[in-house]
């Protein structure tokens, strides 16, 4: 149930002005925040190769690599070339150039436009460390390749079908890269699924970046499950909306089709399709299985400045930090409350609009007791936090299962399959709920400005 407001009247300009989202032409597409090591063997020259779209005309590109190995990774050099169609998924269509991702601001985070002749294209993904306040390393620390000038070519296949950009990325082996995890290869040329915005992550063990000769792609393989880039940032002509989601496995979409179509996911690409061109939507993942307290709230609070997201949804509870032998559950959901307020007032202070969600359930052999009372207390407090003009999902109330009048912890059966996470239905059944939220937020036509109950 989504809930606009409770407790004492608003002044309603004021409550739609604190919940309007901010429009930015930094439009991001990073899919998964389930970021694994991934070993490349000592081989000869590979390509790693990624084509993907962007709901609106682009004029300038940069790329993100993360790392969780306090090792650095190297790649030899990036390219990226506009298409007027997705083609075969490896070679760019029409009037088009390869264009190579420069290193000048060495990783940094800038928003300068790079133009200069002759500037480096070795990219050193720099090693991870332990953050100093939690010594947590499963965070990961970010690598940008330069912004650099690339314009959108208009598609020769779709009027209004996203613009289709493809890259290629020339590896050096015995290294380990890190990754991003996911049944990308589920979503490839499935309309069904990706709504338009389709996305192909590939191998090619040749190099085809040096020298960018058409691929073979009897030699190419296809439906691979990622690439070493874990985020494409467009500069986009229209202004649109970058939406980010933190949290563990339940946010991140583990038990649905594609382990990364979670309710934000899915609302994304419903809205973003019936927007294309004029307000592009974005969308960026940070959420990763087993991630506790500590790592849900570092890994999103380290790239909200980077992201610059128009709302980020943030979770209401993680099983995660409760071990078998029965930690203190009051420490643990005091814990998770006061890092989702830091979370939440850091985005506040980015000029990102937080989004709540009230707390998922758990399978039933670890609802009893103590843990079911600490966990409604955290719903609780997440809708009482209506009153100050915050925006909340009550998540719990769709997926949640009602024993003698009051919810016991579990899932109803119809919503998860392994007892534990969302299943598709699940996450179907929390966009429909999220969608109009966002349609709200960002000002969007269709809307809904009832008060619900």
């Amino acid at each position: 149930m989504c809930r606009w407001s409770c407790g004492r009247p608003q002044d309603e300009a004021t409550r739609l002005n604190r919940e309007l989202a901010r429009r930015s032409s930094r439009l991001s597409w990073a899919p998964s925040g389930w970021l694994l090591k991934h070993p490349v063997a000592d081989i000869s020259p590979g390509t790693q190769m990624l084509t993907l779209g962007c709901p609106a005309a682009f004029c300038a590109v940069r790329l993100g690599f993360a790392n969780i190995s306090s090792t650095p990774f190297v790649i030899k050099r990036a390219i990226a070339a506009p298409s007027t169609t997705f083609s075969d998924y490896c070679n760019p269509t029409g009037d088009t150039k390869w264009t190579s991702l420069t290193f000048v601001n060495e990783g940094a985070d800038s928003d300068r436009i790079v133009t200069t002749i002759d500037a480096p294209t070795e990219i050193v993904v720099r090693g991870n460390a332990p953050d100093q306040a939690t010594g947590e390393t499963s965070a990961p620390r970010w690598t940008w390749t330069d912004w650099v000038p690339l314009s959108s070519l208009p598609r020769a296949d779709a009027a209004n079908g996203v613009s289709v950009l493809m890259i290629r990325t020339l590896l050096e082996g015995n290294q380990t890269l890190t990754m991003p995890n996911g049944t990308f290869a589920a979503f490839m040329g499935q309309p069904e699924l990706n709504k338009g915005f389709d996305y192909c992550a590939g191998w090619y063990p040749h190099d085809a970046v040096t020298t960018t000769t058409d691929i073979n792609t009897h030699l190419a393989h296809l439906q691979v499950n990622g690439t070493a880039v874990a985020c494409v940032q467009f500069l986009t002509h229209a202004p649109g909306f970058t939406g980010l989601i933190a949290g563990d496995s339940h946010q991140q979409g583990t038990s649905t089709t594609t382990q990364f179509a979670n309710l934000l996911f899915r609302s994304i690409l419903s809205i973003g399709a019936e927007n294309i061109g004029s307000t592009p939507f974005g969308y960026w993942s940070t959420a990763f299985g087993g991630a506790t307290t500590n790592q849900i709230f570092l890994a999103c609070n380290r790239v909200i400045k980077q992201v610059k997201p128009a709302f980020a949804v943030l979770p209401g509870w993680t099983f995660n930090d409760y071990s078998d032998a029965g930690s203190s559950d009051a420490f643990a959901g005091n814990s998770f409350l006061s890092h989702l307020i830091q979370s939440a007032s850091l985005c506040r202070d980015a000029g990102t609009v937080p989004i709540f969600l009230t707390p998922f359930p758990r399978d039933k052999w670890n609802m009893t007791g103590p843990r079911v009372k600490h966990w409604l207390s955290l719903r609780r407090t997440i809708l009482e936090m209506e009153a100050t003009g915050a925006v909340v999902i009550d998540a719990t109330k769709i997926l949640g299962m009602v024993t003698n009048g009051q919810f016991d912890g579990t899932y109803l059966p119809e919503y998860s399959d392994d007892g534990m996470h969302p299943n598709d239905a699940g996450h179907l059944a929390l966009s429909e709920l999220l969608i109009p939220v966002v349609r709200r937020i960002c000002g969007l036509a269709g809307a809904s400005s009832q008060t619900h109950p």
